[in-house]
């Protein structure tokens, strides 16, 4: 089995890219951006994204995601994703492995073992969620997952300015220094610093700063920002 390593040059050259300035990053990420907007997009996420749209709203208008469907439904949904959809993408990985990460497989057909594995195993999570909002102990636990959801765009932006930050050059530039289990342990702290501040950000404000923006733009009229203390929610 030939492994398709990237070369000593090659792995060279990006980690100096991402330690060096701004400008330095900005040079080595547009031609990769560039080509996922002009080949990734359009070929496949576009349709992949597109698809599970309409499969959410269909779920959604059937009551799949208001925890109004039996709890058999629900512990089906999680048992598929536990006996199909985790074997599938397992399985896909092995696959990947033994073509030696080759590319034109892993992001092909070596990719659909994913592709639908990964479906089942969202439908798992959200038979194990509305399970969970059954419970009035349930819906209490998931109050600060509801409040990161309400302020989705501003935690993905703040997602983004925080690695940045920290891998790249211009900020700490720990890029290529980290293993994997301590980008584990990143990954967990930024879970918990927004389980915590998202709830109380929404306590004193109606929207995230970022969905605020976006709906004053959309709406050509900006909605009051702060909340009154006699509409604010309970933390």
């Amino acid at each position: 089995m030939k492994v398709c390593n990237p070369t000593y040059d090659k792995v060279a050259q990006e980690l100096a890219a991402y330690r060096g300035t701004w400008l330095q990053v900005f040079h080595h990420r547009w031609q990769v951006s560039l080509w996922m907007e002009a080949f990734l997009v359009p070929l496949f996420l576009v349709w992949r994204v597109g698809g599970l749209m309409l499969v959410g709203m269909a779920c959604f208008k059937f009551g799949l995601f208001s925890a109004r469907a039996s709890i058999k439904t629900y512990a089906a949904l999680m048992a598929s994703a536990a006996c199909m959809g985790v074997p599938l993408i397992l399985l896909g990985v092995h696959y990947i492995f033994q073509s030696g990460w080759r590319f034109e497989y892993a992001k092909f057909s070596g990719e659909q073992y994913n592709y639908w594995g990964s479906i089942l195993v969202s439908f798992g999570w959200v038979g194990a969620i509305m399970l969970l909002f059954k419970q009035a102990w349930g819906r209490r636990l998931m109050r600060p997952l509801a409040a990161v959801g309400q302020m989705a765009l501003t935690n993905y932006l703040m997602h983004t300015l925080i690695c940045t930050t920290l891998f790249y050059g211009y900020g700490l530039g720990w890029f290529g220094y980290v293993d994997r289990v301590g980008q584990i342990g990143i990954v967990l702290v930024i879970w918990a610093f927004q389980l915590l501040v998202s709830p109380v950000w929404l306590h004193c404000f109606r929207f995230g700063p970022a969905e605020w923006l976006w709906r004053g733009l959309t709406y050509r009229q900006f909605p009051a920002l702060r909340r009154r203390a006699e509409m604010a929610p309970a933390l």
